[in-house]
């Protein structure tokens, strides 16, 4: 997995607990200008003497002036913290090239309703998304349901009314607020507005009720959503239900929900020989049976890609060849993916003796 030394040119605070970073398109290489929006880029990083990788979403849009990427600090979180607190214009860090499959290809002939739902830093790809739409796309309707905690923690809240200001006719958003401070008294109060917008959780009443403002202008339509995990599982099915077709409902997780996993059904398997494909390279390796497939790469010191281990992101996918695996996760990836013989590395165990896979 490739990765390039490239210079902050600006850091910029979104919100209190949230920042971006900008690269200017000129210091790029070629493998970072074609992109499309709502992709990620993986960010590698030293921290007391440990690497640690992440995928980081862009915020910008294919042919603005800079690439950025949005972070939201986790509590606990060691790389997300070291990017807000020590990470400033002019330092230097290690990004490898755009990936991911939640994205769309903007067509200027196409006429389309295309319906967001986020939550919290899951603004982030969606916002890449929109802006693409809006420029590149004009004869296609927009609408976002964006969900966070406080009017404190939206992020780009400015940028996405301006938006809706500037594309009056074409985009339009309501941002909902599950934990709305109390009013004070008069004499205490500040001189802040109190929040007039939607209440509450993004849930089924909340889409009903956007969907009874925003219904459809066409047969056509598709529907994006990203955030936690939970988040996603609920909106989903809340889809669903609303006779919504799967195949037009594109979702990414920024945390994998957790669900038990049962080992009932993994075989006690002492050894597996394992092919690995990997730039332009055969390698053949004995892996124990009860270890993760990615993980006994990384353990014979091959180069394997990778980022979040989590199985919220598709970098570390490959081919099955030969064999059969158990997936723990596999969200990052559609179906139709699933059934051409994709895996998440991160997240197989072997469930036969061989195992061949092809990055």
């Amino acid at each position: 997995m490739h990765f390039y030394k490239i210079p902050v040119s600006e850091k910029s605070f979104e919100t209190k607990d949230s920042v971006s970073l900008h690269f200017k398109v000129i210091e790029l290489p070629e493998a970072f200008t074609n992109y499309h929006p709502g992709q990620h880029l993986t960010l590698k990083l030293i921290i007391n003497g440990k690497e640690y990788r992440r995928s980081y979403s862009m915020s910008s849009a294919p042919g603005q002036e800079t690439i950025s990427i949005s972070i939201k600090k986790v509590d606990d979180g060691i790389v997300s913290n070291y990017i807000f607190n020590k990470i400033n214009a002019g330092d230097q860090l290690e990004l490898s090239g755009p990936e991911g499959h939640f994205f769309i290809t903007p067509d200027s002939g196409r006429r389309q309703n295309y319906y967001f739902f986020a939550a919290g830093s899951g603004i982030t790809p969606i916002f890449s998304m929109i802006q693409s739409l809006l420029e590149d796309e004009p004869m296609s309707m927009v609408y976002l349901l964006y969900g966070n905690r406080t009017e404190e923690d939206i992020m780009f809240h400015e940028q996405l009314i301006k938006l809706s200001q500037k594309y009056q006719d074409q985009f339009f958003v309501e941002f909902t607020l599950s934990r709305l401070k109390g009013n004070l008294l008069p004499f205490l109060s500040s001189k802040k507005k109190i929040w007039e917008g939607w209440k509450g959780r993004i849930n089924k009443d909340s889409i009903q009720k956007f969907f009874n403002k925003y219904p459809l202008r066409s047969l056509n339509a598709l529907y994006y959503l990203c955030g936690p995990g939970d988040f996603i599982e609920s909106t989903k099915e809340n889809l669903l239900k609303s006779n919504i077709d799967s195949k037009s409902i594109h979702a990414e997780y920024f945390t994998i929900p957790v669900h038990p996993v049962s080992d009932s059904q993994i075989p006690n398997l002492n050894t597996v020989r394992l092919i690995v494909h990997l730039n332009n390279k055969t390698h053949e390796l004995q892996m124990p049976g009860n270890r993760k497939i990615l993980d006994s790469i990384l353990d014979a010191k091959l180069d394997a890609p990778y980022s979040c281990s989590s199985g919220a992101c598709s970098t570390c996918m490959a081919k099955i060849i030969q064999g059969k695996v158990h997936m723990d996760v596999s969200l990052a990836l559609e179906p139709e993916e699933i059934e051409q013989g994709y895996i998440l590395t991160c997240q197989s165990r072997p469930l036969t003796e061989l195992i061949e896979i092809k990055y």
